[in-house]
């Protein structure tokens, strides 16, 4: 059932694009001429981000600033989200957080977009971070697999 309020977990393109468009109504009244702040837990392939922008922007927002909770998802998750190719992440090629935030902006026409840092993640979960080794598996993050990775 998990997978039904989840786009980035539809299987094809097609399908996590629709799941997209169908889960953040947007209303017009409220947004047209206004400047937007868009929080958003993660950008995993950017289909749920190009959707909502693009929906936003058509109903007249004037700017839409972004925020994203995490730092940039630059790895495959092996360990249970269906996230299985770097080549399928938004993220993937980009050598600083500042390169994807500018692909982002570029990409999406966004006024701007920043993540939180891996350090600041992990204050919030209340602990520090310690690069490899670290108290949380953050290998989407980093590449700093807790388990053999198969090659």
């Amino acid at each position: 059932h998990y997978e039904e309020g989840r786009a980035f977990l539809k299987r094809t393109t097609s399908g996590r694009r629709r799941k997209s468009q169908m889960k953040l109504p947007i209303d017009r009244s409220i947004v047209e001429g206004k400047i937007i702040i868009l929080v958003d837990d993660s950008i995993v392939r950017g289909n749920t981000l190009a959707v909502t922008i693009k929906r936003l922007y058509e109903a007249g927002a004037k700017a839409v600033h972004v925020l994203i909770s995490c730092p940039p998802i630059q790895h495959p998750c092996l360990v249970g989200i269906d996230t299985p190719t770097h080549k399928e992440l938004f993220a993937y090629g980009c050598k600083s957080v500042k390169e994807v935030e500018e692909k982002a902006i570029d990409k999406f026409g966004v006024t701007s977009l920043n993540f939180i840092s891996i350090e600041e993640l992990y204050t919030a979960c209340g602990a520090k971070y310690k690069g490899q080794g670290s108290k949380f598996c953050d290998a989407c993050f980093t590449g700093n697999y807790p388990i053999k990775v198969p090659t």
